[in-house]
């Protein structure tokens, strides 16, 4: 298995100091100066994105990328300690990156917890149940709490919303 940022340790300031100062839209260089924390090359995560994806959004898709499956996953904890952020900034990263740079990224609640990048059939499945159940709860409530044309305008809006994505895919 390739190194891991926790590896690194003493070198990670330095690297994450001169991989901030390389240009946005250059992942190639951002690729070969990470390229020490990993072992080996890294494959481009914002292959998918139509957007520049800011310094720190780099480097939390990079760190989650080197975990691929959901039987690899970095925690929360990691993330945070390795880029000095608080959990909640690591949190808003991350649904960047899967928001608007469409990267496959899924997070395991139970042991070992984590985000992962999503590589197969089952790891798309442990991504999508708990926010699924989370929705199908929500609705429950909503379903008692808001008045019937409220529920309809909410479900045609969520009709729409998903037909923009369906039209990005083409």
């Amino acid at each position: 298995m390739g190194q891991t940022w926790e590896d690194h340790a003493p070198n990670q300031g330095a690297i994450l100091a001169e991989f901030k100062r390389c240009d946005a839209g250059d992942f190639v260089k951002a690729a070969e100066i990470l390229l020490p924390l990993f072992g080996r090359p890294v494959d481009d995560p914002f292959a998918a994105s139509k957007v520049t994806p800011s310094a720190m959004e780099r480097v939390v898709g990079a760190m989650i990328w080197e975990h691929q499956g959901r039987a690899n996953p970095i925690s929360l904890e990691a993330v945070s300690q390795a880029t000095g952020l608080d959990e909640r900034a690591v949190k808003g990263i991350v649904e960047q990156l899967v928001v608007t740079h469409r990267m496959r990224i899924g997070g395991k609640r139970e042991a070992p917890v984590g985000y992962f990048v999503v590589v197969d059939a089952e790891d798309q499945e442990t991504a999508v149940r708990p926010f699924r159940n989370q929705v199908l709860a929500m609705w429950r409530r909503l379903r008692v709490l808001a008045e019937p044309r409220a529920l309809r305008e909410l479900h045609g809006q969520l009709t729409i919303e998903g037909g923009k994505d369906d039209d990005e895919e083409k």
